[in-house]
């Protein structure tokens, strides 16, 4: 679990899927980190926008995994860029003063060159 600075006042959000959706955040979890490892993360919303399940889809034995239309990467595309707008630059320049980074890197990242390839 992610520890906050003791400063800080944790707070939850009422309707954390909703949130993630409509931020394009899980958008973006899904197209950056899990899609190309073959894994999608899906929230079933009810009518009354409220979480009625998750699912993590499998397609780690398919070589391409999965992929977003044009319309949906278009539109995923869209809703992150202006939650990072209006939010979420701000946001990283903040933490980036604060710690004097915006990622905290751990030593289990890999990228394609340690597996001897070429990024793309």
């Amino acid at each position: 679990m992610a520890k906050a600075s003791a400063e800080s006042t944790r707070k939850i959000l009422a309707n954390p899927a909703k949130f993630l959706i409509e931020s394009g955040l899980l958008f973006e979890i899904n197209r950056t980190v899990l899609h190309p490892v073959g894994l999608a993360l899906c929230f079933h919303v009810d009518d009354d926008d409220k979480l009625a399940g998750i699912e993590v889809w499998d397609s780690r034995d398919d070589p391409e995994g999965y992929l977003f239309t044009e319309d949906t990467l278009k539109h995923g595309e869209e809703k992150f860029r202006k939650f990072m707008v209006e939010f979420g630059k701000e946001k990283q320049q903040e933490r980036k003063e604060e710690l004097g980074y915006v990622y905290q890197i751990g030593n289990v990242v890999l990228t394609n060159q340690d597996e001897g390839e070429a990024d793309d």
